[in-house]
């Protein structure tokens, strides 16, 4: 456990989870090694944001440093202390610079190659006690594979807690339970991944030795998991079997921190997935509110100084400030006072800032920005606890009178901004498509912000290659057939210059600025392509900002031709078509697959509603009317929980009545007309069914009518338009 990251006194532990369990007491070892002689193996590994433990391996005449990747993520290189004298605090003697680590398992290897003097470091000299600073290297081990131990069995954990002032803690306990990590599920391969234990740990202690009887390495202590109620506690270390198996894989191994940030970290140049706010000098005066999720799966501390906890990739809000403002002060409340919220703020500068706790007592977090600065402020809400997502409200106030304790914010010193680039192997911002030649309707249109923090000039992708993208792709398509007329296009809103970047199905990129001396906007010609998958960036050739518009994908010639879609609409009211709603047929606008807690949220997909299937004549239940078509117009597959999603329309045109048909996973029909007294667009809340396959129809009151719109799916409560 990282000590100096972690400010909270209430908290013991770098993850805390609540476990609902008993503590145990502690058990004597009666180990057969010297505490002291194996002590000097055991460091403490600095970084300039915090101090954990780790421990020196001989391989070779190389001295290799293992520790958890949460102590030194984002470092290239940490300063190494050591114990010159057991019965003294540690000293820092050497430096370490990143050799490997895992993105799957909380483990980093680091080679220690010289002294603070710039001494090469050579095992052998350690070894024989030959370094000037007098340091005696003993030789530490790791334990077999095939050393499995059981419950009940003795360990001890050696490490540097941040309560003991640099000094190394020596605690003793048992093990109390096993877990089994599968590594190889194609021939059902488990090793012992995890054991849990009662022996004492605390903040300062990841990444240091859990030892046998025998003085050999059994695991890293990696977290404590806490149950707050009644303050049981149990550490968990990451086994040794997991451990060399994971050394022994090499491809699984990354070797610089910008791979891991590029999967891992969260991701500044994506647009908020719960929305905006626009701020100038008349709004800035009244609060503003909004309800979000917090919670992700995406390691804040990697960014350093007081980033901590777990946060979704893609911001959860934004802020878009159009001038100088000065003070706001930000803050969130979690619905129940028991969720442990952290706040983090990315501005438009690129600095990072966070929160924790606003004061003492607390668990909301605060932060004093000053906003000296126009443009975007993107925020995120985390949870301090380790896989925990709850509800809550951000609020946005001019000047510092909501917590007398909320510090003013100041840019972390951590290297949370790592060399970003464009990743094809990204979650598309925007969702995806499976499209085949001939497709109806055409284009098909997707509404997008451009625009990012990746410079893609820088990228080497070809000179035509220009301006600033997200690090994922913004959206994708999978496409079958010839590509002769097959091309691709952004129209922007408000006539900003934005450029287009696409990775083709056979990983060449093509791109481009301006499609003529007449427009700002990019289109990128596909023809001769293979068919595949195509990732697709929108960028803005300023770094500042987004664009709002429209990407297009379409076989029709250059300018806007609706003989497609006029086409497609005829389709939907072909009467030799007998039969009511086909769940079993293509959806019309294709099938989506999402997973609860998905961003961003809502998802959009562009419709049109209307059909020659009279709804109500079919018995689906008293609220299900309309003409829709017979097939479905979009597929969802959902997975996960189903207690806040809900499917709604908003109609292009607010004067014109559409209805909702959802057939859910457990085939029951529920459907709506009007949402509430003040609109003519639907919504239903699919609360009470299983996670599976829907079938949505949007359809039209007034019969022979066509309605074009937007469908949503969300897991947010909105009351819609």
């Amino acid at each position: 456990m990282c000590s100096d990251r972690f400010h909270k006194v209430s908290v013991i532990a770098v993850m805390v989870s609540l476990l609902f369990g008993i503590s145990l007491s502690h058990s004597v070892v009666a180990q057969g090694f010297d505490v002291d002689a194996l002590a000097p193996a055991i460091a403490q590994v600095r970084t300039p944001t915090g101090t954990g433990s780790g421990s020196l391996i001989v391989e070779g005449d190389r001295v290799t440093l293992l520790t958890n990747r949460h102590v030194v993520v984002g470092y290239e290189e940490v300063e190494v202390a050591v114990l010159l004298d057991v019965n003294e605090p540690a000293v820092p003697t050497f430096k370490a610079r990143l050799l490997s680590f895992s993105p799957d398992y909380d483990m980093a290897l680091y080679h220690v190659y010289e002294d603070l003097n710039g001494a090469a470091v050579r095992a052998s000299d350690l070894l024989a006690g030959n370094h000037p600073s007098g340091f005696t290297l003993p030789m530490i081990s790791l334990a077999s594979e095939q050393e499995i131990l059981g419950r009940g069995e003795s360990i001890a954990i050696l490490g540097y807690p941040g309560l003991a002032d640099d000094e190394l803690v020596y605690t003793t306990g048992i093990i109390s339970s096993v877990q089994m990590q599968e590594i190889d599920s194609a021939n059902d391969t488990s090793v012992v991944g995890w054991y849990r234990t009662n022996a004492e740990m605390s903040p300062g202690n990841s990444g240091g030795v859990a030892v046998n009887q025998d003085g050999d390495i059994i695991g890293i202590p990696t977290a404590v998991y806490m149950e707050q109620t009644t303050g049981g506690r149990l550490g968990s270390i990451l086994a040794t079997p997991l451990v060399r198996n994971t050394m022994a894989n090499d491809a699984e191994l990354l070797t610089a921190w910008s791979d891991y940030e590029n999967g891992n970290g969260l991701i500044a140049s994506a647009f908020a997935a719960s929305g905006s706010h626009e701020l100038d000098r008349a709004s800035f005066s009244e609060d503003f509110e909004t309800y979000l999720y917090a919670g992700g799966n995406r390691d804040v501390n990697y960014l350093g100084g007081e980033c901590v906890g777990q946060a979704a990739a893609e911001p959860d809000f934004q802020f878009d400030v159009k001038e100088p403002l000065g003070e706001m002060l930000l803050a969130f409340a979690a619905e129940d006072d028991g969720d442990d919220a952290v706040l983090v703020v990315n501005d438009p500068s690129g600095n990072w800032y966070c929160n924790d706790d606003a004061y003492d007592g607390s668990m909301n977090p605060a932060l004093l920005m000053d906003l000296a600065e126009s443009g975007t402020y993107r925020v995120w809400v985390g949870s301090y606890q380790t896989g925990a997502v709850f509800g809550g409200t951000l609020l946005a106030r001019q000047g510092s009178d909501l917590f007398d304790g909320a510090g003013v914010a100041q840019p972390n010193s951590g290297e949370g901004n790592f060399d970003l680039s464009l990743d094809w192997q990204g979650e598309p911002h925007y969702g995806s498509v499976s499209l085949e030649e001939g497709f109806i309707p055409d284009p098909h249109a997707v509404s997008i912000q451009a625009g990012g923090q990746v410079d893609v000039g820088a990228q080497g992708y070809g000179s035509s290659c220009t301006g600033y993208a997200s690090q994922s792709p913004d959206f994708q398509f999978n496409w079958s057939g010839g590509t002769e007329d097959l091309r691709v296009y952004f129209e922007s809103d408000d006539g900003q210059d934005a450029t287009l970047i696409i990775n083709t199905s056979s990983g060449e990129w093509l791109c481009n600025d301006d499609a003529n001396s007449d427009t700002l906007n990019p289109e990128v010609a596909l023809s001769g392509q293979a068919e595949g998958r195509f990732d697709v960036w929108v960028g803005r050739y300023s770094q500042s900002g987004l664009i709002p518009g429209t990407l297009y994908i379409s076989e029709l010639g250059g300018g806007s031709d609706s003989g497609s879609a006029d086409d497609f609409i005829a389709s939907l009211f072909d009467d030799s078509v007998e039969g009511g709603l086909d769940w079993s047929a293509t959806a019309n606008f294709g099938e989506i697959e999402l997973t609860e807690y998905f961003v961003p949220d809502p998802h959009e997909v562009s419709v049109i509603a209307g059909g020659s299937v009279d709804v109500a004549a079919q018995d689906y239940g008293s609220e299900c009317m309309g003409y829709a078509s017979r097939s479905p117009d979009v597929t969802l597959r959902w997975n996960g929980s189903t207690d806040d999603l809900n499917v709604y329309f908003v109609a292009d045109d607010g004067d014109e009545d559409a209805t909702l048909i959802v057939n859910t996973s457990t085939g029951g029909w529920v459907c709506n007309d009007d949402a509430h007294a003040l609109t003519l667009n639907p919504q239903v809340y699919l609360t009470d069914s299983s996670e599976g396959r829907f079938d949505i129809w949007l359809g039209t009151y007034d019969e022979n009518g066509a309605v074009s719109g937007t469908l949503y799916i969300s897991e947010l409560e909105k009351l819609i338009p």
